[in-house]
């Protein structure tokens, strides 16, 4: 199940989506009939929530954006050879300001600067197989149209 939820104004946009899987296979991977277990591959919970305010005089803007994740707990019994171990939830975060040049030599410019997981957090993706999720990263563009 997925839900979305838009906003738009002039001034000020936001959105938000939850996202949930569930599952069980009828017998397991290696005996169809043995009991049931749940499908290893799902997904965890996930709450995505985002916010900002557009400057349109200035031609800026500016947001936040929050990724929610949930623990996964629903794997696989120990002992299986496809079993990947449960994960810790974690929460992300995003800002982002976007600038557009309007006159003169600036015309036609657009800047975008986005830090994502901002606070740093060390985090593990369910089904990255024990591989850690990126830390702190700041992207700066400038592009123009001519």
């Amino acid at each position: 199940m997925e839900a979305e939820s838009y906003y738009n104004s002039p001034r000020l946009f936001a959105s938000a989506s939850l996202s949930k899987q569930r599952g069980t296979r009828t017998g397991s991977q290696r005996d169809p009939w043995g009991q049931d277990e749940p499908v290893s591959t799902i997904a965890p919970d996930k709450l995505m929530a985002g916010l900002g305010w557009r400057m349109p005089d200035l031609g800026a803007s500016i947001g936040w954006q929050g990724r929610f994740v949930a623990k996964q707990e629903r794997v696989l019994p120990v002992g299986n050879v496809y079993r990947l171990p449960p994960s810790k939830g974690y929460a992300l975060h995003t800002v982002f300001a976007s600038w557009i040049g309007r006159q003169g030599v600036w015309r036609g410019t657009e800047v975008r600067l986005t830090v994502d997981n901002v606070f740093n957090r060390n985090y593990m993706p369910y089904l990255s197989e024990a591989v850690t999720g990126v830390g702190r990263n700041a992207k700066l563009s400038v592009s123009r149209k001519f």
